[in-house]
């Protein structure tokens, strides 16, 4: 069942593609600041970080994204005892059990291999499914883990949800600049408005006092004059700085759409639809209860709509290496062309005739 040679080697590949892929932007970067050699060496260490931080880093970015934690045994003996048993089962190792804090159910599998992987259920999945159905969804998850799949799918979640990021970060620094600049000229107006009251008092004042002082009143009214062109010109350069930062602003959003929209994509082309069914058809084969998993996926697809799950930027990029799709219901034509899961309703036609031929062949 988990000695799939093609598969494992499937896997590899796009590993490889993917640490491949993460080259690119550096070549194109390099090529267009003039393909100097003190360049390439830089981005040759800069690649190699890249890729140093992407097989460490990717599964403990998917959990700091989701804001898990690791669980003990006392806190969740259940799930505990589920877990081993179906490890215990296949020999293989326990992976890392974490819990994350929210209702709408949900569960996923990720790590650099599975001596290193992590299993994620929600709150709310543990709260809703029955000991039968929690089986069938551990099972489906750690066939993720002995197929091999879960590298492929951190690394990919990783490297899209930096990209996604990216956009974040732009739109982040033009709103936060952007409002610096404003605040500043609009302190230094009311400012101005004071000094110029009290300018004026004080020349008046002058006057009638000396009627000699003419080339005095003279020099200070030149000396005004450059201190007004002075703050016109800053005043100017903070408007500018103001409107460069929003557009900064502007770009950061467009990006934060397109880069979220590429990395989806991006998923969509590295990781395959096949894959959810594939592990569909294993768990249901270990468990031998097909019917277990088409309740607990029904379950999940219809109490993710009375809790809706949005934890901000990466939300949607998270959403691919989840058992269920938790946008499925709300997605648009757009969004389900970047998806990776099949439907929760085709998954539970084909569960549902499984389980029909497996009481015809009793």
């Amino acid at each position: 069942m988990f000695s799939n040679e093609g598969k494992k080697y499937r896997n590899i590949m796009r590993v490889a593609l993917l640490f491949a892929i993460m080259w690119i932007p550096l070549i194109v970067l390099w090529i267009i600041l003039g393909s100097k050699l003190e360049f390439l060496i830089w981005f040759i260490l800069i690649g190699i970080a890249i890729n140093f931080a992407s097989y460490w880093l990717s599964e403990k970015v998917v959990i700091a994204i989701m804001n898990a934690r690791e669980v003990t045994e006392e806190e969740e003996p259940v799930l505990y005892s589920v877990v081993r048993e179906i490890s215990a089962r296949l020999e293989k190792p326990m992976p890392a059990i974490y819990v994350a804090p929210y209702s709408s159910p949900n569960s996923f599998a990720t790590g650099r291999s599975e001596r290193h992987a992590v299993l994620c259920c929600t709150r709310g999945l543990l709260n809703i499914l029955n000991e039968r159905e929690l089986h069938s969804v551990v099972s489906h998850e750690l066939m993720h883990v002995y197929n091999n799949d879960i590298f492929v799918s951190a690394l990919a979640s990783f490297m899209a949800a930096i990209v996604s990021y990216f956009g974040y970060w732009l739109m982040y620094v033009g709103e936060t600049h952007a409002r610096i600049y404003k605040n500043r000229w609009d302190k230094r107006d009311s400012s101005r408005g004071d000094n110029s009251s009290g300018d004026s008092s004080s020349l008046s004042s002058s006057s009638v006092d000396n009627s000699d002082s003419d080339s005095s009143d003279a020099g200070v009214v030149k000396s005004n004059s450059d201190k007004q062109k002075s703050k016109t010109a800053e005043k100017l350069r903070d408007i500018l700085k103001f409107h460069a930062f929003g557009i900064v602003t502007i770009i950061g959003k467009c990006l934060s759409c397109v880069f979220g929209s590429l990395g989806a994509l991006f998923i969509k082309l590295v990781l395959s639809k096949n894959r959810e069914f594939s592990a569909d058809e294993d768990a249901s084969k270990l468990m031998g209860d097909p019917s277990a998993l088409a309740s607990a996926l029904n379950k999940i697809a219809y109490v993710s709509e009375l809790h809706k799950m949005d934890f901000g930027a990466g939300s949607h990029i998270m959403a691919s290496i989840m058992i269920i799709d938790p946008y499925e219901k709300r997605s648009t034509m757009f969004s389900r062309f970047f998806s990776v899961h099949t439907s929760s309703d085709d998954r539970i036609e084909k569960l549902m005739h499984m389980e029909n031929e497996l009481h015809l062949s009793v």
